[in-house]
């Protein structure tokens, strides 16, 4: 299939481009078969990460990709049939179910358990969110666009939070979704304990996030006065209150604005006050307080049905936080 690029899809990476296009297949698949000279834009071999200009033909014609991998189940050089990695999920990983209708499944995720795995070959290397909900809610499989690693997820949470999460049962509940968290339409309030005392009781921060140097983590840089010196980065904004106040530390309510990875942790990290029990966001600036978790909890989502009609769901506060 070729593929002429629009004005609007103008600037899109390539391999986000044709993701799009071909929900059946992974980013991983993709950027194989790119790297493979595949895929074709304006008749020369590209790079994974291409940038699109209007008025582009990008051809895949050539694409010939083995999708059975995917399958449930996996054919050994025996020529016996292999079954991919069933877990069994302590009771301390399953999520709680808050609310369920035809479209969309309300739950309270424990801390400790990851949404979806990366890419393919993290698959079944430990239990997911995605594990529990195909073994639970099989029709699951058939929504989303990434079929494989994410399917009816149309937002996260990291592994070490908790909280209350919104999956996607249909596909036009998917899409309904996933539309109301791209353009900003749901509100989120999270709860957190962080070291020390903050500066202000309210306050918004709104340092950007960009990647840090170190692999696996964010990097909040504060935005210079002067336009010209404005740090890479992307916008990120944190609006927090403070409900306790402690010697050594204080319970934050906390309503992101934007979703950017590890985004609450990252800003209460270039704030000087991290979050407790945040291995990856640590300052040396404390003396350390023991938790068997880190301290971040998705509270309350806030959102519209597919009747358009406003709902709040809360995930109640685990004993740690009260």
């Amino acid at each position: 299939m070729k593929y002429h690029i629009t004005p609007e899809e103008k600037g899109t990476r390539l391999d986000k481009f044709l993701v799009e296009k071909m929900p059946h297949l992974t980013r991983t698949q993709i950027q194989k078969a790119v790297k493979g000279g595949q895929v074709l834009v304006n008749d020369k071999k590209p790079t994974p990460h291409h940038f699109l200009k209007g008025g582009d033909i990008v051809d895949t014609e050539e694409m010939k990709i083995d999708t059975t991998s995917s399958d449930s189940q996996k054919i050994s050089s025996t020529g016996k049939t292999k079954t991919k990695t069933k877990f069994v999920f302590p009771k301390s990983l399953e999520p709680k179910i808050i609310f369920e209708d035809e479209n969309f499944l309300v739950i309270n995720k424990p801390s400790g358990i990851l949404v979806h795995a990366r890419d393919e070959k993290l698959l079944d290397q430990e239990p997911t969110l995605v594990h529990w909900l195909i073994k639970n809610f099989p029709a699951i499989k058939k929504v989303g666009e990434n079929l494989i690693l994410r399917p009816g997820i149309v937002h996260r949470l990291d592994k070490e939070a908790s909280g209350v999460m919104i999956v996607a049962k249909t596909n036009p509940a998917f899409h309904f979704l996933k539309e109301q968290f791209k353009t900003r339409q749901v509100k989120k309030e999270y709860r957190a304990w962080v070291y020390g005392k903050l500066p202000k009781t309210w306050d918004v921060i709104a340092f950007p996030i960009g990647r840090s140097r170190d692999e696996g983590k964010m990097a909040a840089r504060p935005v210079s006065t002067t336009k010209e010196k404005i740090q890479p980065g992307k916008e990120a904004v944190t609006e927090y209150e403070v409900l306790q106040e402690f010697p050594h530390k204080s319970l934050v309510k906390i309503m992101p604005k934007t979703g950017r990875t590890h985004q609450i942790r990252v800003h209460f990290y270039a704030l000087h006050h991290p979050l407790l029990g945040d291995p990856l966001y640590e300052s040396k600036s404390y003396k350390k307080i023991p938790t068997e978790r880190l301290m971040l909890h998705a509270h309350k989502l806030t959102l519209k049905n597919l009747a358009g009609e406003e709902q709040t769901f809360t995930a109640p506060l685990p004993k740690e936080f009260i």
